[in-house]
């Protein structure tokens, strides 16, 4: 049986241990003890059994009947009959150093006896799983615990924690999944720097099949990035039939967009993470992301633009060549203008071509800030999303090759929607990659909900929303609102930051104040960026719970 406690004098010490003839009088077991230790390496382990303890020395029965005398550093008090673990740190001629094996873990009883309990193995990485799922609320049942352990042992490279972590948010434990979940627990799960990342390899890769011989396979690839991606097609030929009337409609450049957005199918990222919210109280909480203009009433704003928003809110748009229905309708015309495999080369090689293709891509899977006030335009998002990730992922296979950086890049960011789209059958969470006047930018939302509805017992709705601005760095805004009451508590970066919001809150207030809303407003310096998975990762197990529960995106 596996000793119950390991005392505090045993945390963070080194213990040194030689060998005695005492308790090997045989030369025959004292030469076999020799050799066992000579082999013993640094990060191997050793258990045994405490057999006698005299002050500091203390002697250990090994397997095979081998007894260890040892000399203790420090005073451990360690029970008769007890087995004890230790890692080697060095072996110096025959004299191991040795440290106990937990020495960083404050280790539990409870933790112990229950790996015991499912007849599990005690070592490191079992405690950190039976642990972990202990402080996540986890039943560690002897079920439970071999479930889990299965997995720790087929990902031997990954900490048993994020395993964990996978059962607790109800995602799939594959390697996908985990890769995906360090990604989030490292900050480097953005959509948007994903989109960056496909678009930005597209035309390498482009170049480097025509260095290398293989034109067609170039041609191949663009192919489907134009049909498939930019102008929702499912087949080159479906394109040939439809771009008769793009030419044809020069007047209306906006023609095969709208007949593009009649083709689609349904969304993969829950529609209830975009809906408007339905508490017990019936409100929303009126915010909007509004981008670099402070659109409307939120923190998003970009320090040069705000003196012009008024502007600019009511300026009318007009048609210009950097929309994305005259990039696109450019596209299409230089495209159809390539009759021959050869015409097509020349035009994909052509820096101006390949940057009007860049800019089509970023335009169908961003939105603006405007477009996110409407759940129907985030649900269009993550269809095109999926829809030309799946078709690209599978050209690039064919084309570019499995390890090549493009097919990379679009598995990645098609496993990072994947990841999200299961979080989203337990948790209401949702990535808003957004496109500013000054660039692209992230954007992620998370509510927080539990069983039985989002609104928490006194009726109130919270949630947590997180931007990376150019200008105003990161900010975390939280939110929470109880009838007509809405708090609001921002985390921002600096102390020019926190001054620049405060002085601009009148903004906020006002437009609340004509919906009907009070605020009330704090900011605080942000000790460190936080992530919407560490949010959800400090709940209780919350979870969606039946189908009519949902969250207005504008916040």
């Amino acid at each position: 049986m596996w000793l119950n406690s390991l005392v505090s004098g045993m945390q963070n010490t080194a213990s040194n241990f030689g060998i005695g003839n005492g308790k090997n009088e045989d030369p025959a077991a004292a030469l076999k003890l020799n050799r066992y230790i000579a082999g013993m390496k640094a990060g191997q382990t050793i258990q045994g059994e405490i057999v006698s303890k005299t002050g500091s020395e203390v002697a250990i029965k090994l397997t095979d009947d081998m007894v260890l005398n040892a000399r203790l550093e420090n005073d451990m008090e360690l029970e008769l009959g007890k087995l004890l673990t230790l890692e080697v740190r060095s072996n110096m001629g025959g004299t191991l150093s040795l440290s106990p094996l937990f020495e960083n873990m404050g280790l539990d009883a409870n933790v112990l006896k229950a790996l015991d309990m499912a007849g599990l193995p005690t070592n490191d990485r079992t405690i950190e799983m039976a642990d972990s799922m202990m402080k996540n609320g986890m039943s560690v049942s002897r079920e439970s615990l071999q479930e889990v352990f299965k997995e720790v042992v087929t990902y031997k490279e990954v900490p048993p924690s994020d395993i964990v972590c996978l059962h607790k948010l109800g995602v799939e434990v594959t390697r996908e999944n985990l890769e995906q979940f360090n990604n989030y627990k490292n900050l480097n799960h953005q959509v948007i720097r994903g989109v960056t990342d496909v678009v930005n390899e597209l035309p390498e890769a482009f170049n480097t099949l025509m260095q290398s011989g293989e034109p067609t396979k170039a041609v191949a690839l663009f192919d489907a990035v134009i049909n498939t991606v930019i102008l929702e097609q499912e087949s080159p030929e479906e394109f040939l039939e439809g771009s008769v009337k793009v030419i044809a409609a020069e007047d209306n450049p906006e023609a095969i967009l709208a007949e593009n957005e009649q083709t689609t199918i349904a969304p993969q990222i829950s529609t209830e993470t975009t809906a408007p919210v339905t508490a017990q109280s019936e409100a929303e909480i009126p915010l909007t992301v509004s981008g670099d203009k402070v659109e409307a009433q939120t923190i998003s704003a970009d320090k040069e633009v705000v003196a012009e928003q008024t502007a600019t809110n009511s300026a009318s748009v007009t048609p210009n060549e950097n929309q994305p229905a005259a990039i696109e309708n450019r596209i299409i015309e230089m495209y159809t203008a390539a009759k021959t495999p050869e015409a097509k080369a020349e035009l994909f090689a052509d820096k101006e071509f390949q940057n009007l293709v860049k800019e089509a891509i970023v335009n169908k899977w961003t939105l603006t800030p405007e477009a996110v006030t409407d759940k129907s335009n985030i649900e269009a998002l993550y269809q095109r999303l999926r829809t030309g990730l799946s078709h690209l992922e599978l050209e690039a296979n064919e084309t570019a090759g499995s390890n090549s950086p493009i097919t990379q890049a679009v598995t990645n960011l098609n496993n990072n929607i994947d990841f999200m789209n299961q979080l989203n059958n337990m948790y209401t969470y949702i990535q808003l990659p957004l496109k500013m006047q000054n660039g692209e930018q992230h954007g992620e939302l998370f509510v927080y909900t539990n069983k039985h509805s989002l609104a928490s017992k006194d009726g109130s709705v919270s949630a947590f929303l997180h931007l990376d601005m150019d200008n105003l760095g990161p900010v975390d805004c939280y939110v929470a609102m109880k009838d007509s009451k809405v708090n609001t508590n921002f985390r921002l970066k600096d102390d020019e930051t926190l001054k620049f919001i405060e002085d601009h809150m009148d903004i906020l207030n006002s437009r609340l104040e004509k919906r009907g809303y009070s605020l009330n407003a704090k900011c605080n310096l942000m000790e460190e960026e936080t992530s919407g998975m560490e949010e959800i990762l400090k709940t209780d197990n919350l979870k969606v719970f039946g189908g009519h529960h949902s969250f207005d995106v504008r916040t």
